[in-house]
């Protein structure tokens, strides 16, 4: 009895006991479900999307609160964060908002 790969299966395997869900993943077939879900085109993008918008979110966060920082603490510096920046963080945390929902 080899059930199919569907959403209902692969959360039933995640909602197992820690040491159950160790044994079951070793299985050839749940191995074989994994590899045949993750070769597929949609998910293998929303994964690519996630790691784009994550350092996406590291790099232009620390760009942006260096430049804030610098801002309020140093009189003589009168540049403004970049709106730009700003905006592409607000993109990243639309995309995770609308990804969690």
């Amino acid at each position: 009895a080899r059930p199919k790969a569907t959403a209902d299966f692969l959360t039933a395997i995640q909602t197992l006991p820690e040491w159950l869900r160790d044994i079951a993943v070793i299985s050839d077939h749940i191995q074989n479900i994994l590899n045949h879900k993750i070769v597929q085109r949609f998910p293998t993008m929303i994964l690519i999307l996630d790691f784009v918008f994550l350092i996406m979110v590291i790099v232009v966060f620390e760009i942006t609160t260096s430049q804030t920082i610098d801002h309020f603490f140093d009189p003589s510096n009168n540049t403004a964060t970049s709106p730009g920046l700003v905006f592409l963080t607000f993109v990243a945390g639309a995309y995770f908002l609308l990804r969690e929902t």
